[in-house]
């Protein structure tokens, strides 16, 4: 009975979503630059598709050949020529979005009519083009032409890359530390996380040293890491934020700030990250005092070749006592079990 629900669940998936593509490529037909556009990301999510495999992936839209490929490489191969046949249509009806599709994947004059009709994206990548001089000869103005415009448009990536150029005068463009700063600001504006660390930077050392902004810097990229609330930027950008806070942090709130830093560097198994989460839990900074907890940490660094985690471990190792000693190496072994996440 479950399985006939459930085909027939399936059929009537099929029946809706059938008509509702026909629905969509007649509006395309008619020469509807949007609807154009949508069967194009069809036929590139079509082109992306697994293998079918199981229940789930039957031919619930066998009508128009989605999951009942029988030679999956030749029909993906098609499905993307499809995809770029209805982006061209769309583009050739001035759809900036199809534009620019088309131009990354390597036609220059479509990239520039995206450019020129305002995706922030084809600007960035316009400018990328003539600093680099791929697919077109060099031009570093024409390429800060682009990457202005698209940074005036919101692009934190042009400002990331603008900044970068006036701060190492890349392409023969002279060195300018008040426009770096300018870009990188600006993309710090922009919610780049990247820029204030960058910053910090800037302020530390060089021309422009200044001890109060490069701490407010540093201060800024770490609490953003903190309010950002993920643990996707990986190891070293956590461990590198939490190493240039540690020397900034006055408060019990900083402590925890600086704890949290540490840990999303541990949960993307950056080495250096466990012997200092062990020095915070022996020290009690940014949590109560707690040497087994710190054992638990050196014995993670040392088990991952840290000479200075093994040193510390064989330290408190001595200090406590040999049910401590039993129940931190059992915690480290379920720490790393869990991936981090429950240490």
């Amino acid at each position: 009975m479950r399985l006939i629900l459930i085909l027939t669940a399936l059929l009537a998936f099929q029946s809706a979503a059938a008509s509702e593509l026909d629905d969509l490529k007649a509006l395309a037909d008619t020469g509807d630059v949007s609807a154009q556009y949508k069967m194009g990301v069809f036929y590139d999510k079509l082109a992306q598709t697994p293998e079918p495999n199981g229940l789930l992936h039957t031919d619930i839209l066998a009508p128009h050949n989605l999951y009942s490929f029988k030679d999956h490489d030749d029909e993906k191969r098609k499905a993307k020529a499809n995809a770029n046949a209805w982006y061209l249509k769309a583009a050739e009806g001035g759809h900036v979005t199809s534009q620019y599709i088309l131009g990354i994947q390597g036609s220059t004059s479509w990239l520039l009519k995206a450019a020129y009709g305002g995706s922030t994206k084809a600007q960035v990548s316009a400018g990328i083009m003539y600093l680099s001089g791929q697919e077109i000869a060099a031009n570093p103005n024409e390429g800060i032409k682009w990457l202005s415009r698209a940074a005036g448009n919101g692009s934190s990536a042009a400002n990331i890359i603008l900044g970068q150029i006036y701060r190492d005068g890349e392409y023969n463009i002279k060195k300018d530390l008040d426009k770096a700063v300018k870009y990188y600001s600006e993309a710090h504006n922009q919610a780049d996380l990247n820029a204030s660390f960058i910053l910090g930077q800037l302020y530390e050392k060089g021309k422009i040293r200044d001890s109060k902004k490069s701490k407010f810097w540093y201060a800024e990229h770490a609490n953003g890491l903190v309010r950002s609330n993920s643990t996707d930027f990986g190891g070293k950008i956590y461990y590198q934020a939490a190493q240039k806070f540690d020397s900034i942090a006055k408060t019990s709130a900083d402590d925890k700030k600086l704890l949290e830093l540490y840990k999303r560097a541990a949960q993307n198994r950056w080495r250096g990250s466990f012997v200092e989460l062990g020095k915070l839990y022996e020290s009690g900074r940014g949590v109560p005092r707690d040497s087994t907890k710190a054992l638990m940490w050196y014995e993670i660094a040392s088990a991952r070749g840290s000479s200075q985690g093994k040193n510390h471990s064989k330290r408190l190792i001595r200090k406590l006592s040999s049910l401590e000693v039993s129940a931190a190496k059992s915690m480290a072994i379920d720490c790393r079990t869990s991936g981090y996440k429950v240490c």
